[in-house]
C-alpha cells in the first residue's frame, strides 16, 4: 500500500460494526466488495493451497494480505501478558474500546488516530494488540487484522471456552502443565489465588471451594450455553473466573481473582477490603446471591445452586417461657413455665453443626491435649430426637428439633467454632474428626436411595482470633485421589491423615 493510498484511506469517515463490535474505513473499493458476494469469496477463498495458519477474517475488518504475513508476529512477549485485571486503559482509566499491547502487556483505549493505543505504537514500536472484548488482533499504526492460527493460546487465555465433551473428561485429566511466565509446574483446577492487601483469603477458599462443586463448576464452564440470559456483572466474572482456574493452557501458575472481588466488595458492603473475611458468612452469601441472579430475582424457581445445594429440614420448636414471679408470696404461680410447641419445613443450604465446650478447668496433663469429637456426634443433631436449647433475649428458652427430610446432592457442614459473649469472641480449638470417604448419615436419614456421601473440600481456621488468624483449603484430586492444599498462592500435596485431623471450618461431601 502506498503512502498516498494510506493517507486516502485514514481520512475516509470510520464506521462503527455494532454487532463485531470493530470500525472499518469506508472506501469505494470495499464498499462495492461489501455489497457483492462474489467480492467477498474472492477475498476468503485460497483454493487448495491455503495457508494452513490462516482463518477466515472477522466480517467488517480491514483485511489485506499483510493479515496472514504480518512481520511483528515474533515480538509478542506472552510472559507478560496478564488478563485477570480491570480491563482499563492505563493513561485514560477508561473501560470501553479497551486493547492489550502484546509486546509488553499494557492496556490502551482505542485503535484510531490519536488514541492511546495508536500514540504507543507509533512512540515505542509496538505493533501487534488485541481487543479485549473480542479477542481480534490488530497491527499498529498500519490499522489491519492479524489472521494466525498460532495467536489462539493468547485468546484462549482471554476467554477461555470449553466444550461439554472437555467438560465431562475434565475430573479424569492428570495433566501436569508448566507456566510460561516462570516455568511453575500447575495441575488445572489446583492453582492459588492471589490475595488482596492479605485480607481476602477467606474469599479465595470460599472461590476454591465452590469450584469442587462438579455440578456447579460445569455450569459456570459452560458460560456460552448456560449464561447466554444473564445481565450480572459478577457472575460473569465468576465465569471466567472458574474458567481461568481450570485453564490447562494459562501463562500462569495462579490466578488473579481481583476483578471479581472488587466488583462484590463495591457493590457489598457486608464484606470489606482491608478486614478479615469470614469464608462461611461470604460462602453462603454467593450461594444466595448466584441463586437470586440465575433465577432473575425468582427465588422460589429452581437453579443450579438451589439443584445442588438445597434439601429440606423438619423444625420441631418448642418455646418455654417463663413467668414473672408474683408479688404476692403465697402465690401459686411463681417460677412456672408456659410450653408452646410448633412445626415447621424449611429448605436449607448448609447444617450448622454445634462443637462441644471445651472443659473450663484442666489438670497440667490435660491442657496439652486438644479434645476431639466425632462427625456423626455432631450430625445427631438432626436425628430427630435429640433438643438443642436455643435461649432467647427476653429469657424465654426454644427447645428445637431438627428432621433431614431431603438430602441435596452436595452437603455443606458449617463446624461452629466461635461464641461470643457479651465480652469477647473465642475460638473452640476440639479436632472434629470426620471421613473423607463413604460419610454414611443414613442414621439421621433413613431411606432407600443412596445416603454415602465423600469429602470434596474442607476450609480450615489457623491461628487465633484477630491478626495472625488465616484461612486454608483441602481439596480432592479425584483424577490422582490426592489431597492438596492451598492458601492463597501456596500449593502443596498432603497426607490424608493430615486433612482428617485439621482445625475443620466447612466442609463439603458429594454424594455418591
Amino acid at each position: 500500500m502506498t503512502k498516498r493510498t494510506r493517507d486516502a484511506l485514514l481520512d475516509e469517515p470510520l464506521i462503527e460494526n455494532v454487532e463485531e463490535g470493530t470500525s472499518l474505513r469506508l472506501t469505494s473499493e470495499n464498499h462495492q466488495n461489501a455489497s457483492s458476494s462474489s467480492g467477498v469469496d474472492d477475498i476468503h477463498h485460497h483454493g487448495d493451497g491455503e495457508d494452513p495458519k490462516r482463518t477466515k477474517p472477522s466480517k467488517g475488518s480491514l483485511i489485506d494480505e499483510r493479515s496472514y504475513h504480518c512481520p511483528y508476529l515474533d515480538s509478542i512477549n506472552r510472559k507478560v501478558l496478564d488478563f485477570d485485571f480491570e480491563k482499563e486503559c492505563c493513561e485514560t482509566l477508561s473501560n470501553t474500546n479497551v486493547y492489550c499491547c502484546l509486546v509488553d502487556g499494557k492496556f490502551f483505549k482505542g485503535k484510531g488516530e490519536t488514541t492511546p493505543a495508536f500514540i504507543h505504537a507509533l512512540n515505542e514500536g509496538h505493533h501487534i494488540f488485541m481487543s479485549l472484548s473480542n479477542g481480534k488482533i490488530y497491527c499498529l499504526p498500519d490499522n489491519y487484522e492479524v489472521i494466525d492460527h498460532t495467536l489462539d493460546d493468547i485468546r484462549f487465555n482471554l476467554n477461555p471456552t470449553y466444550s461439554e465433551k472437555e467438560v465431562q473428561e475434565i475430573d479424569n485429566q492428570q495433566k501436569v502443565c508448566v507456566a510460561l511466565s516462570n516455568g511453575a509446574k500447575f495441575i488445572p483446577g489446583i492453582v492459588g489465588l492471589n490475595s488482596i492487601k492479605q485480607s481476602t483469603d477467606g474469599i479465595n477458599v470460599a472461590i476454591q471451594a465452590l469450584s469442587r462443586v462438579k455440578s456447579v463448576r460445569d455450569f459456570f464452564l459452560l458460560h456460552q450455553i448456560n449464561l447466554t440470559k444473564v445481565k450480572s456483572r459478577a457472575v460473569l466474572l465468576l465465569s471466567e473466573l472458574l474458567r481461568k482456574m481450570w485453564n490447562p493452557k494459562s501463562f500462569k501458575s495462579h490466578v488473579n481473582p481481583h476483578e471479581f472481588v472488587q466488583t462484590i466488595l463495591q457493590n457489598n458492603k457486608q464484606f470489606k477490603l482491608g478486614e478479615s473475611i469470614d469464608p462461611v458468612q461470604f460462602f453462603t452469601w454467593l450461594l444466595n446471591f448466584l441463586h437470586t441472579e440465575l433465577t432473575n430475582n425468582q427465588p422460589k424457581n429452581e437453579s443450579i445452586i438451589s439443584k445442588t445445594f438445597r434439601g429440606k429440614i423438619t423444625v420441631t420448636s418448642t418455646l418455654i417461657r417463663r413467668k414473672k414471679a408474683a408479688t404476692d408470696s403465697s402465690s401459686s404461680t411463681q417460677n412456672k413455665e408456659d410450653e408452646i410447641t410448633s412445626q415447621s419445613k424449611s429448605p436449607f443450604m448448609y447444617l450448622t453443626l454445634d462443637v462441644p465446650s471445651t472443659p473450663l478447668f484442666k489438670d497440667e496433663y490435660a491442657r496439652n491435649i486438644l479434645p476431639q469429637v466425632s462427625l456423626f456426634s455432631l450430625l445427631s443433631k438432626f436425628n430427630g430426637m435429640k433438643e438443642t436449647a436455643i435461649p432467647l433475649k427476653n429469657g424465654d428458652v426454644e427447645m428445637r428439633r431438627y428432621k433431614i427430610e431431603k438430602l441435596p446432592p452436595y452437603l455443606v457442614f458449617h463446624v461452629k467454632r466461635f461464641s461470643k459473649n457479651y465480652f469477647f469472641e473465642e475460638k473452640n480449638n476440639t479436632i472434629v474428626n470426620f471421613p473423607l470417604k463413604n460419610l454414611d448419615i443414613s442414621e439421621i436419614y433413613p431411606s432407600n436411595t443412596s445416603s454415602t456421601y465423600n469429602l470434596v473440600a474442607n476450609i480450615c481456621h489457623e491461628g487465633n482470633l484477630g491478626e495472625g488468624a488465616s484461612y486454608k483449603i483441602h481439596i480432592h484430586h479425584i483424577a490422582e485421589d490426592k489431597w492438596y492444599e492451598i492458601q492463597d498462592l501456596d500449593v502443596k500435596e498432603v497426607l490424608p491423615e493430615e486433612v482428617s485431623i485439621s482445625q475443620s471450618f466447612l466442609l463439603i461431601y458429594a454424594k455418591q
